[in-house]
């Protein structure tokens, strides 16, 4: 019984001295998806155009009381707010602007700039590069919370030709 208090004693005391990360608000970095989130409690059926241009072959067409759920929940995979990111990237801040842009080549995003206007977002623009050995992926994001989604993709194999495909939503919360 003895042994078994004196281990507990020991695994408290190693708990309670490990040292514990504090995330400031100067510390963390823009977060997508609390934006996201806050945008999703809104009433967000809309009328989205959308127009898609595939290797020059545009499509438009207007989708009455569309759900922007999907379009936004995509966003959230270029969320950079985590401690293990916050010597990853490079902050440039100006009255305006915050730019991220990642020190090291291995990250696939590459840049994301927050252009607020006073307390709103007017714009997020986010530069993505996936490469591997057979292909590579270039994302370029331009997102007006409250107007639009535009969406440039390319992607490269060593088979085929770089195949294009930008997206845009408009629409109005």
């Amino acid at each position: 019984m003895k042994q078994i208090s004196l281990i507990l004693l020991i695994c408290c005391i190693a708990f309670s001295c490990t040292k514990k990360e504090k995330v400031t608000n100067e510390t963390a970095f823009f977060d997508i998806s609390n934006l996201v989130d806050s945008l999703l409690q809104i009433e967000n059926k809309s009328t989205i155009t959308r127009q898609l241009i595939v290797n020059g072959k545009k499509e438009s067409k207007n989708l009455k009381d569309q759900d922007l759920t999907e379009i936004f929940e995509f966003l959230k995979q270029f969320n950079i707010n985590h401690p293990k990111l916050y010597d990853k990237y490079k902050v440039t801040k100006t009255a305006n602007e915050t730019m991220y842009k990642a020190i090291e080549e291995g990250f696939d995003l590459r840049e994301m700039k927050v252009i607020k206007n006073k307390t709103s977002i007017e714009e997020i623009q986010i530069y993505y590069k996936s490469e591997n050995l057979i292909s590579s992926s270039e994302k370029m994001i331009i997102w007006n919370p409250a107007t639009k989604l535009d969406f440039k993709n390319t992607n490269k194999t060593l088979w085929s030709d770089p195949q294009h495909m930008d997206i845009s939503w408009t629409y109005k919360l």
